[in-house]
């Protein structure tokens, strides 16, 4: 049964972020938050799972990118209100674009704001905290989530707690992502917690907080939520042109550390941040040699090591505190003790204009899923797999012809004015310029091959006409 807050409750996953320090099993375009790292299910649904019983039925709001929104994670996210970013602006815009959409649709409800990058052991537990913090934001307050600080660590921020206050702690100091040597000195204290990204505040409360310690901010987010903003599931576009334009800002450092009245709760639950690669070597199981393996691997005389492969055999020998990841299309290796710094792997990348920053070998859309077999300087080979009953929108390419065979299943092609039904080993041509669309009619998965040919080859060269799943065109 969910819970009975005046003003009605809202769940707010901050879903926009790359999650570079995974890479290459998190990329841009498909980042760790809709990986399936346990299970089958992604860290989306597993941290939306943590809150079950909580909400009512669509009370969530997804705060995304536009591409995950529109490309990747479109069937994970249906069912979500979704705030597409056309840009990513850091978690104060986030949190205050979730704020104005819900005051500029009518509405003032508590938010329960989460990242979607962590794990918790006992869920009942993170439950009884979290009904807490709701309890508290609904008169008014704003309540920080924290969890035991298990090392000084400068990947988090760190609550201090003050003086106890009806259940909760009066906040002394926040610090977001001090130095090593200021972490050190803030455990001496005894009283530091990690923050974990998790906070309640009624949405009116923390608009007006934004106002008060960031006017552009505010007064920007105001413009992309025009009054009567629409209520429901469903992805809603917004401005680019004012929100690109909006300050880069952590919600810690824009509002956190400038306000005086905050509250604390200690979360008992287990609470693990999936933050790299060795986040995921401590939550992983080890063998005898404290070894983490995941997928086709084999490890000789190796030792504190994570051997991870979602494709092919991977071997390791003799290795120690070192990360070995592959994906197929890239390899990573690096010692364990530096996973933190493997962001810089994706940004070298994208300075280099590389597929592997931002895209998988195979890529996620609404209709399906397309995987790249081969490319060179003027062509690129695809493989499309259309889901039953989907399709690719009506559109035309500018700069690039392509060339179409089934492979398995039936294909309907629409090309200018014509309609045409192709079974296996069957081809067909658009030229350049020609409008077209591809349709799987049947109940099975269509499979077809794509050659691109042009001077261009980019995924942007795409101009939209008719699209059944509403993406910018």
């Amino acid at each position: 049964m969910s819970l009975n807050v005046e003003g009605g409750l809202k769940l707010v996953l901050l879903a926009g972020g790359s999650g570079s320090r995974l890479w290459p099993l998190s990329r841009r375009f498909l980042p760790k938050q809709f990986i399936q790292l346990r299970g089958h299910d992604s860290l989306l649904e597993l941290v939306s799972g943590n809150f079950k019983g909580l909400l009512a039925p669509g009370s969530s709001i997804v705060v995304s990118s536009s591409q995950q929104a529109f490309g990747s994670a479109y069937k994970l996210l249906a069912g979500h209100t979704v705030l597409a970013e056309p840009c990513s602006r850091n978690t104060a815009a986030a949190c205050g674009l979730a704020a104005a959409h819900c005051l500029a649709a009518g509405e003032d409800p508590v938010l329960l704001v989460s990242p979607c990058d962590y794990l918790v052991k006992d869920a009942a537990a993170f439950r009884r905290t979290a009904a807490g913090a709701v309890r508290l934001a609904s008169e008014g307050k704003v309540v920080l989530l924290g969890s035991k600080a298990l090392r000084a660590d400068p990947a988090y921020g760190y609550v201090l707690s003050g003086a106890a206050r009806g259940g909760a702690f009066k906040v002394g100091s926040f610090s977001e992502k001090p130095k090593l040597q200021q972490c050190r000195r803030l455990l001496r204290g005894g009283n530091a917690c990690w923050y974990t990204g998790i906070f309640a505040a009624r949405a009116s409360r923390l608009f007006r907080l934004l106002e008060l310690h960031q006017p552009a901010l505010a007064a920007g987010l105001r413009a992309c939520c025009p009054a009567g903003a629409a209520r429901g599931a469903g992805a809603r576009e917004i401005p680019e042109h004012i929100y690109c334009s909006l300050p880069d800002l952590s919600i810690e450092k824009a509002v956190f550390e400038k306000s005086k009245d905050l509250l604390l709760l200690k979360l008992s639950s287990g609470w693990t941040d999936v933050e790299n690669w060795a986040s995921l070597y401590r939550l992983g199981a080890k063998d005898k040699a404290e070894n983490v393996l995941k997928g086709d691997v084999l490890a000789h005389d190796c030792r504190d090591t994570l051997l991870y492969s979602d494709k092919r055999l991977v071997a390791g020998l003799g290795l120690k505190n070192t990360v070995v990841a592959d994906t197929g299309d890239a390899l990573l290796v690096c010692p364990l003790d530096r996973t933190s710094e493997v962001a810089l792997v994706p940004r070298a990348l994208a300075r280099q204009g590389r597929l592997q920053e931002h895209s998988h070998e195979t890529v996620r859309r609404p209709w399906g899923s397309y995987t790249l077999l081969g490319r060179g300087t003027s062509y690129l080979i695809k493989r499309l797999e259309l889901d039953p009953g989907a399709g690719i929108s009506l559109q035309y390419h500018r700069r690039r012809s392509e060339h179409w065979t089934v492979a398995r299943g039936t294909a309907k092609v629409v090309r200018g004015n014509r309609t045409f039904l192709l079974r296996r080993g069957a081809s067909i041509d658009i030229p350049l310029g020609a409008r077209h669309s591809l349709s799987n009619p049947g109940k099975t998965a269509l499979s077809v091959v794509e050659v691109q040919n042009g001077d261009y080859i980019g995924e942007d060269d795409i101009v939209r006409v008719k699209d059944p799943y509403r993406r910018p065109r």
